[in-house]
């Protein structure tokens, strides 16, 4: 059996930001957007990887008798409507052309 999952992925940086201004102290909202903003404009390759979520949204079985080219299209984001209406030869032609690519 070949399911199709649909995931929504939610992965958590850690980041440590130096800001200034004029503040009125530190539980001042101004900090933590200004904070925000220093690290979306940094270089995210130095945030730190924290982890990563997943939660499984959809969960939709295809059909039997798909072949490899078929399930390897698919695995390649290849839209599931195109790739069910290609025969085998098409599917194996369209793997052999990205492949080669």
């Amino acid at each position: 059996m070949h399911a199709k999952v649909e995931l929504e992925i939610t992965v958590t940086y850690k980041a440590q930001v130096v800001v200034s201004g004029d503040f009125k102290g530190i539980n001042d909202p101004r900090i933590d957007q200004v904070a925000k903003e220093v690290a979306d404009n940094m270089d995210h390759g130095n945030w730190g990887y924290k982890n990563s979520e997943f939660e499984t949204l959809n969960v939709k079985q295809l059909p039997d008798g798909l072949s490899g080219y078929h399930i390897s299209l698919l695995q390649c984001g290849y839209p599931e409507a195109n790739v069910l209406k290609m025969s085998d030869e098409e599917a194996e032609g369209e793997l052999d052309a990205i492949s080669m690519g």
